[in-house]
């Protein structure tokens, strides 16, 4: 993300994962996800966000990733 404007603003970004009751269904971050600043984001399972503050054309990078595993045999 990166700010073109001559002042700081201040941005939130939000993302979401699968969301299970299974306890054999896993959901797992992938390694380089930016650690979230809020999980659960107003009590909504599964929905993450970050909070920066975008300086003028200093781009930051937020990592993002998943992975949903499951038992050979049970279906999706």
């Amino acid at each position: 993300v990166t700010s073109r404007h001559s002042f700081d603003i201040p941005i939130i970004v939000e993302d979401q994962t699968p969301v299970t009751n299974d306890e054999r269904v896993r959901v797992e971050f992938l390694p380089g996800t930016t650690r979230p600043d809020v999980e659960d984001v107003d009590d909504r399972s599964g929905v993450y966000s970050w909070k920066r503050v975008l300086k003028p054309n200093a781009p930051q990078e937020i990592g993002f990733g998943f992975r949903v595993t499951w038992p050979k045999g049970i279906s999706r």
